[in-house]
């Protein structure tokens, strides 16, 4: 005889399915309206010089230019780059079924110069959402013939068996991206100065002192009486000096560098912060659609509302939670009109 299912029991799993219908609508809404504001920053926001760009949150294009002079290599194509993530996954079929689990997930950041025509600003890349070119795109199975040469050297290198014990029923995925040195890229994010000068003053004041400290000729001259000890006023006196010829040689090296080697892009405390390889329309084409998640999100909502039992709304509860499920919905356009900047 067939198991029946009581009236109880399919209403509490209709209920089950509108609260996760609800939620996963909910959270599709708002996550779509995030990523609309994104997107309004990237568009609305005018293009800074490196020589010229305002303190706050600015956009830059430009080239991006490794700090060191040998750039860093990607580890798998060995292309010059400024940042690069790679993915290694084993995907293990099992008749029906099929199970992935990734091998290797390593992502390098480092910091960076942005050049323009008119000048460069160090990037401090970390915390930034970052989308580069892909450079590896390999699917590794059994019966295949030898992978790229630097594709198999790095299998080699992480264990990956290209060589010998493929099964049918196991394959590996192997996936880089790269922001390519001295390729252009694209960035939004907080324009800041580095260092003042009391932060380097204070700093070579400290290394100066330690120095004098170190050094027993110098350590003489501060003990003005000769007594073997240097006593507070002695050191008083001696750190002074040493206070004014630091700021005397901060001040040289502020007038003799150009003004933009003092500022950097970095994450801000609050907005975005995105890095990606070309211009702006690429930039803005990672990002993706969000429009298909809200709409995708409203109907999650009503989706949700349609399931949920009709005993359910006799439940005043139930009538505050469709307050601040519509509330939320209509609050929509006040973000956008607060957080459009």
């Amino acid at each position: 005889m067939p198991a029946q299912i009581s009236n109880i029991e399919l209403g509490a799993r209709t209920a089950e399915l509108a609260v996760f219908a609800l939620v996963s609508g909910l959270g599709l809404y708002f996550w779509s309206w995030r990523a609309m504001r994104r997107r309004w920053a990237m568009r609305g926001l005018p293009t800074s010089k490196a020589r010229s760009v305002a303190m706050g949150l600015a956009e830059l294009k430009g080239n991006a230019r490794p700090l060191a002079p040998s750039p860093r290599l990607s580890p798998v194509r060995q292309v010059p780059c400024v940042w690069s993530h790679v993915r290694v996954v084993k995907h293990v079929n099992h008749g029906k079924n099929s199970s992935a689990t990734t091998m290797l997930d390593q992502e390098v950041r480092e910091p960076f110069m942005l050049e323009d025509d008119t000048g460069k600003v160090m990037v401090l890349p970390a915390g930034a959402e970052i989308s580069g070119v892909e450079l590896t795109s390999v699917s590794l199975r059994g019966g295949m013939t030898k992978p790229a040469e630097d594709v198999a050297k790095f299998c080699d290198m992480n264990g990956i068996p290209w060589r010998t014990g493929f099964l049918g029923n196991v394959h590996y995925e192997i996936h880089e991206w790269a922001l390519l040195a001295n390729a252009a890229t694209y960035l939004l994010g907080e324009a800041a100065t580095l260092t003042n000068v009391a932060d380097e003053t204070h700093r070579s004041v400290v290394d100066k002192l330690k120095s004098l400290l170190k050094d027993p000729a110098r350590k003489a001259e501060a003990d003005l009486n000769k007594d073997g000890i240097i006593q507070q006023e002695e050191w008083d006196a001696t750190k002074g000096k040493v206070e004014e010829e630091a700021m005397k040689e901060q001040m040289a090296k502020q007038a003799a560098e150009p003004p933009q080697s003092k500022v950097v892009v970095r994450r801000p405390k609050f907005g975005y912060f995105i890095i990606a390889s070309g211009d702006e329309n690429t930039a803005l084409q990672a990002q993706g659609n969000p429009a298909l998640l809200m709409v995708g999100g409203i109907a999650a909502i009503v989706a949700g509302i349609w399931l949920m039992p009709k005993a359910t709304w006799a439940s005043p509860a139930a009538w505050v939670s469709a307050m601040v499920v519509l509330a939320g919905v209509l609050a929509g356009p006040l973000f956008r009109a607060v957080f459009r900047r």
